[in-house]
């Protein structure tokens, strides 16, 4: 046996790491990405959700009015989509509200809607029964 054997093997072994290494980097940081745009996405349809709920309930509160077919259609879009990505949890809330008799009969689905949706986009310490506030202007 050579000298060579084991100075060939060793530069195998490490070029194998090196290999190895930028591979397992590589594919967490491209998971990191994905994650990074589609909490992107999720905020935007959470926030265009939540301005045409207020808009909706504005309506009824203070018109006792329905809302435009464009906002429904925009409304209908927005919910859509969201059995792509949104959580379960926001999934079983939004379909109990929607199936309700309506947002005065039920208000505290609105607030497991937002709850749901604050639970999906971040770590948080908040309670549920925290989330007292929501104003449809």
């Amino acid at each position: 046996m050579s000298i060579v054997d084991p100075v060939i093997t060793s530069a195998i072994i490490g070029l194998a790491g090196v290999i190895g290494g930028y591979a397992v980097q590589n594919y967490y940081s491209r998971k990191a990405d994905r994650e990074i745009e589609q909490f992107k996405l999720k905020k935007e349809k959470y926030e265009n959700l939540v301005e045409l709920l207020a808009r909706q309930i504005h309506l009824i509160q203070t018109m006792g009015g329905k809302s435009s077919p464009e906002t429904h259609e925009k409304m209908d879009v927005i919910l859509n989509t969201l059995w792509l990505y949104g959580s379960d949890e926001l999934m079983r809330y939004l379909n109990t509200f929607l199936d309700s008799e309506g947002i005065k009969k039920n208000p505290n689905w609105l607030k497991k809607v937002l709850w749901a949706m604050r639970k999906d986009l971040m770590s948080t310490k908040m309670k549920e029964s925290e989330v007292s506030w929501f104003r449809a202007t």
